[in-house]
């Protein structure tokens, strides 16, 4: 599938990729959206897993984990020298997860292991 000038990939419905590496297996392309700065959440833990994703954002209401995949340990920058205060605020220490809510969507989402705070990065499509 090409896209016009005019075209928008957004509007447009993906269409399966055929990888010869899957032996024949269609697969669909997701991307993740994210947001510009990731929101402020409050997540209830149960069995180890989320259950409920809450913001204050009246246009990202959240709901409950209908199903989610990870987590995903992430870290960077850690090797930077503390002292500078531009390093302290470019490493990272995360557990990312993709978690699916009652609405139907799929969101990223993840725990800066620093702060013990949780964040909504992006949006799966």
């Amino acid at each position: 599938m090409t896209h016009g000038a005019t075209d928008s990939p957004t509007s447009q419905k993906q269409e399966p990729i055929h990888d010869p590496l899957c032996l024949g297996a269609s697969v669909s392309c997701l991307a993740l959206r994210r947001f510009r700065l990731p929101i402020v959440a409050r997540v209830r833990i149960e069995h180890g897993r989320p259950s409920h994703v809450a913001s204050d954002r009246r246009e990202w209401p959240g709901g409950c984990v209908v199903t989610c995949a990870g987590p995903w340990r992430t870290s960077g920058a850690w090797w930077c020298e503390p002292k500078k205060e531009e390093a302290r605020h470019r490493a990272w220490d995360r557990e990312e997860w993709d978690a699916t809510l009652a609405d139907g969507g799929t969101y990223r989402i993840f725990r800066d292991r620093r702060s013990d705070r949780w964040f909504v990065d992006g949006q799966i499509d």
